[in-house]
């Protein structure tokens, strides 16, 4: 251990050097020899002031070696050493005594102030360098927050300009759709059936696409928001299942269910978002099948105490996805192969807000196709759901047709709910519409700008035995109410002069008897529906209108009228 001391020491990049009171020279390293230009052997043992000019040796006589013994120590001390070619250097000293087997040793420490100044230079360089770092770092991080700030404009621009377009492509989409609704209900030929169910199909496809980019934008912008109430999954399977049983017929396909026993069937989660994942998907199974059947599973595993990983799996013996293909698959803007998207359409965005909304889910999405696997599995997944009894055993895996979605999600067990759904149901009976007594026709209103819309909203609540007034914009709704009392107002958002929220907030505020406010809008996002709900509407139908929901709306005005 004393020989690794001494071999630092004597490499060290400082000078050192020893003398015992007598003044002679103890120890000196290599650093200082060679500095100096001595061997060992010339200084080890000699006289330490044979090294020091006149000056300094007055100097270590008169004050560095007498403030040594007085304080144990000298710090930050100048004088110079002789070399042996007769230069003096400079230099600065650092000593302490200490005693050693009883006897002291002044042990110095020296550093050439040319070095000394060039470790500052050194240290103020690399100072310089590290101010001007944290400068760049400080103009880095102002640019940051301007382009953080620049990206959120962006995206509330694009929101903003995504739900104005919804409201634009809604605005005489709800002709389009209403209209063929009513088409519909009236004495047609069956040619005439056809051509109008086929508007009214091609106008509900085309709605499914704005909504698709509609929450594709939400989701990409952080926007979206999920819900937590409870659910019965045997109704949300009933849901789909009765969804998709007559395209299921047409194309004679099998459509089941199966929830394992061990599933809980009252659960807490979003049945919207839940549905929405698995219209896609059993709308995609029904649409690449041609014959055979469509299988959803449940299944379940314990996580924790109430705590529950769910999984669905949509099965179904279609055309089946390719290897190279099933990349692509979760990917925005993308169908597995291009002629797939020429043959039977979509925008390529429903498996990635599928894929989204189940990771907000705290779950993941995966598919097996064809022997392969695309997406992202467990780690302690392996393919099992192929395995059918009325499976060949020499069929090989990897000649199975088809495809299998798998996605879980995160959710807790109600234990209760069945109960509370039965009360709330049959609450609700009381307040029937077959329950509800007969009263006098409702008084509407309706503020509309748009003329061909005006005509829809008069055709569906004529097709429903109710008659309206109708006016531009919220000003002319005020100048109505001033001369009579409506019980239901069909409140348009976006209107000229005056809108429908200003409208409504003035009503509120007013002392005059409250009619029963209806959001009338072509505004599909979860944030304006809860916008008019704050400001006190009672309820809220979007654009394009289905004439049920506008039934059931006025259904519940005239509730509250008996109440």
């Amino acid at each position: 251990m004393i020989e690794k001391i001494n071999e630092l020491l004597n490499n060290a990049p400082c000078g050192f050097l020893s003398f015992t009171d007598e003044g002679l020279i103890a120890m000196i390293n290599n650093t200082l020899l060679k500095l100096l230009g001595y061997s060992l052997a010339e200084l080890h043992q000699q006289k330490f002031e044979l090294i020091l000019p006149i000056a300094s040796r007055i100097f270590y006589q008169t004050y560095f070696f007498p403030l040594l013994k007085l304080h144990g120590k000298a710090e930050e001390i100048y004088f110079s050493l002789r070399s042996k070619q007769g230069k003096d250097i400079p230099m600065l000293i650092n000593a302490m005594r200490l005693e050693k087997k009883d006897k002291i040793f002044n042990h110095c420490i020296f550093i050439p102030i040319h070095q000394r100044i060039q470790y500052e230079d050194e240290i103020l360089k690399a100072k310089k360098v590290a101010e001007e770092a944290i400068e760049k770092q400080k103009i880095a991080e102002k640019a940051l927050v301007k382009a953080k700030e620049m990206a959120e404009a962006a995206t509330k621009a694009k929101s903003e300009f995504l739900a104005k377009m919804s409201h634009e492509i809604r605005t005489p989409m709800n002709a389009v759709l209403s209209m063929s609704q009513l088409l519909l209900k009236t004495s047609l030929t069956s040619q005439q059936q056809n051509i109008v169910q086929t508007i009214l199909d091609g106008g509900e496809t085309l709605l499914v696409v704005i909504n698709d980019i509609l929450d594709f934008s939400k989701i990409e912008s952080g926007m979206l928001q999920l819900e937590e109430y409870p659910l019965a999954l045997t109704d949300l399977m009933k849901a789909v299942c009765n969804l998709f049983h007559s395209k299921a017929l047409e194309k004679e396909i099998s459509l089941t269910y199966y929830l394992n026993p061990d599933v809980p069937n009252y659960i807490l989660g979003d049945r919207t978002r839940l549905q929405q994942i698995l219209f896609n998907l059993v709308g995609n199974a029904i649409k690449f099948t041609h014959q055979g059947e469509v299988l959803i599973f449940v299944t379940s595993k314990i996580i924790s105490q109430e705590k529950y990983e769910i999984r669905i799996s949509v099965k179904d013996n279609g055309i089946g996805i390719e290897k190279h293909h099933l990349s692509k698959l979760f990917q925005s803007f993308i169908q597995a192969d291009a002629s797939i998207t020429r043959k039977y359409g979509g925008t390529g965005l429903g498996l990635v807000i599928c894929m989204n909304l189940v990771t907000l889910m705290g779950g993941t999405i995966w598919v097996e196709s064809n022997g392969n696997i695309g997406g992202n599995p467990p780690k302690n997944w392996f393919p099992s759901i192929y395995d059918d009894d009325d499976d060949d055993d020499d069929d090989d895996y990897n000649d199975k047709k088809g495809s299998i979605f798998h996605f879980t999600f995160i959710t807790k067990a109600v234990a209760n709910y069945e109960l509370t759904y039965k009360i709330s149901k049959n609450s609700l009976t009381t307040y029937s519409p077959k329950t509800i007594p007969e009263k006098s026709p409702l008084k509407i209103l309706v503020a509309e700008d748009y003329p061909l819309n005006q005509k829809v909203i008069q055709y569906l609540l004529t097709s429903l035995n109710y008659t309206a007034d109708i006016v531009n914009n919220g000003l002319e709704v005020l100048e109505r109410l001033e001369k009579q009392f409506y019980d239901v107002i069909l409140m348009d958002m976006q209107m000229p002069q005056m809108d429908g929220i200003t409208a409504t907030k003035i009503i509120r505020q007013s002392s005059t008897p409250q009619p029963y406010i209806i959001a009338l809008t072509a505004n599909a996002l979860e944030e304006d529906r809860q916008l008019c709900l704050n400001i006190g509407m009672n309820d809220y139908l979007s654009k394009p209108i289905v004439i049920t929901q506008l039934k059931e709306v006025l259904e519940n005005a005239k509730i509250k009228e008996i109440i």
